[in-house]
């Protein structure tokens, strides 16, 4: 007999295409939390398709009572968890993957949004549970964002086209201690996960996002950033963005964020009270039970909260991710790779991507050079050291500033440079968007000539200090030339970070004291290198006399 059962209850919406919304289930016989998880796992494909037909499932008269009961739901469906880096809403671990929603007072309105529609990878998945029933309201009101776009292009079709067409930026005033009575009142420090302000706008950048101090307050500033998305599994179009969370809301919470369009221009204010309007009209909003789960899919589903009136209440949450292979794999008969181990190295993948470098190089020579053609490798740290001696006011605003990488690659590549990569090969798709979320994910921004495109990633850190050998190391890359005034638009570049020009000369002195601290051994058949990334520069020197073909892989 199965154990889940669909039931219906008053507040539900059904649409004229026959979607429930949302879809109810209750379980059809007493059981425990270990059963359901069973269950779940049993019927995962089911469950699925229910929730790509509706948006949202609510689980409700299971035997789930704890937040480990919880967390142990989670666990069954299977999907990588994803990290709450860079969100901008206060919240506290329980158990596991288990986190506090929201920490803002109870009795303060949320606005409708997806959850971190202002990061290029925002999660998939939500997972909500009651811990404690609310007295009076309290409820996590959904809306199917498709059908929010459709009635806002009914009525203001040209704000949605400029919408489209420019996207939005995010402006939000992080303190450096959490302020629980604002939505986004979460700091910097929470936000991103540490004290260290250069780490932080490291990790900012890998979300697309710039921090600009003001003192001991960070100005995250995000985008722009596509506002309407296209949902591939429903093939429409959504409203993917937290408009609402600036309009509508308390003065204390709107002096801590602010939205504009991606031009630069204001945000239509009568398009936003007809946007308020149709939230309200179109929203679900079912009374929590102690028990309840609620699954809700965030690229088609916006959620919010109603005022508290009567208090208990406390509502715990999950994020998850569940990863676009977007390749076909199978194995060798033939078989479908399983998505579990798929998303599992995938998982992993992401996880342990967190620097934008491989920590370890493997080089090999299966056609050993006539002459010429060595790989020179250097000590970084003695390279720090001697522009330390020569050259210490460089060292000091390359610690301070790091260094931003410029690129200008075209639509196809030229194996003829060093950097002639195609933006295409780059990012692997002939898609623009696309190229913009895997650029922004490397903390890079790209801006578009033609066909061409500038690839902007930084400021990086340019000076590194080593754990392993208690030593700083100079982390430049040399394929790159110092920007000039008159740089023309091709080619690689660096610049300070604040935007200065490093002097020619400095870089020229280094190349030397590369030149005279290299090992350049002669390849020979058969020879494997293996190299600590950390520690060692590397390069080729030209090649005299042919045959050479030297293979690599790189590692984390």
């Amino acid at each position: 007999m199965a154990f889940f059962q669909e039931v219906e209850l008053p507040e539900q919406k059904t649409y004229s295409d026959g979607v429930v919304f949302p879809v109810v289930l209750s379980p059809t016989t007493d059981a425990n939390v270990t059963y359901l998880q069973e269950a779940i796992r049993a019927e995962k494909p089911w469950l699925e398709s229910l929730l790509k037909k509706s948006g949202v499932i609510l689980f409700r008269g299971f035997p789930v009572t704890t937040a480990s009961d919880f967390n142990d739901v989670i666990e069954a469906f299977g999907y990588p968890e994803t990290p709450y880096i860079g969100g901008r809403a206060s919240r506290t671990q329980v158990v596991g993957r288990v986190y506090t929603a929201n920490e803002t007072p109870p009795d303060k309105r949320i606005p409708f949004h997806h959850e971190m529609a202002y990061v290029p990878d925002s999660p998939t998945k939500l997972f909500f549970f009651c811990e404690e029933e609310p007295g009076s309201r309290g409820e996590t009101p959904i809306v199917l964002s498709h059908i929010v776009y459709e009635k806002m292009k009914e009525k203001h079709p040209g704000f949605v086209a400029q919408l489209e067409e420019h996207g939005l930026t995010y402006v939000t005033i992080a303190g450096d201690v959490d302020d629980p009575s604002s939505f986004t009142g979460s700091s910097w420090k929470s936000a991103y996960k540490t004290d260290d302000k250069n780490v932080a706008e490291e990790r900012a950048a890998k979300l697309g996002t710039k921090i600009e101090w003001m003192g001991n307050t960070a100005k995250v500033i995000t985008g722009p950033i596509r506002a309407i998305r296209f949902d591939e599994a429903s093939q429409r179009k959504t409203w993917f963005n937290s408009l609402a969370g600036t309009y509508g809301v308390p003065k204390t919470d709107s002096l801590n964020t602010s939205v504009e369009l991606g031009s630069g221009d204001p945000i239509n204010d009568d398009a936003m009270k007809d946007l308020l309007k149709i939230f309200k009209e179109e929203c679900v909003a079912i009374p929590w039970k102690k028990g309840d789960v609620l699954l809700v899919n965030n690229l088609t589903v916006l959620h919010s909260r109603w005022p508290l009136i009567k208090p208990p209440r406390r509502i715990l949450a999950s994020l998850c991710k569940i990863y676009d292979k977007g390749i076909s794999i199978e194995l060798g008969n033939g078989e479908a790779v399983p998505d579990e181990a798929m998303i599992d190295c995938l998982k992993i993948l992401e996880e342990e991507c967190n620097l934008d470098f491989p920590s370890k190089l493997f080089f090999y020579c299966e056609e050993e050079p006539g002459k010429g053609g060595e790989t020179a490798i250097v000590l970084s740290h003695v390279i720090h050291e001697k522009i330390c001696k020569s050259h210490p006011e460089l060292v000091v605003k390359l610690e301070k500033h790091g260094v931003t990488y410029i690129t200008i690659a075209g639509d196809e590549d030229h194996s003829s440079a060093i950097g002639g990569i195609s933006w295409k090969s780059a990012y692997l798709t002939d898609d623009k968007n696309i190229a913009e979320e895997r650029a922004a994910k490397l903390g890079a921004k790209l801006e578009w000539m033609g066909n061409a495109v500038k690839i902007i990633s930084g400021p990086r850190q340019a000076i590194r200090f080593n754990e392993e050998n208690q030593r700083k190391t100079w982390f430049l890359n040399h394929g790159f030339v110092p920007m000039k005034s008159n740089t023309s638009d091709h080619g690689q570049y660096f610049e300070l970070g604040n935007g200065d020009l490093v002097p020619d000369h400095a870089i020229n002195e280094c190349l030397k004291m590369m030149e005279e601290e290299c090992v350049a051994i002669p390849w020979k058949k058969g020879d494997v290198m293996l190299i600590n990334n950390l520690m060692v520069l590397h390069s080729r020197l030209p090649l005299i006399t042919p045959p050479r073909r030297i293979l690599a892989s790189l590692c984390k």
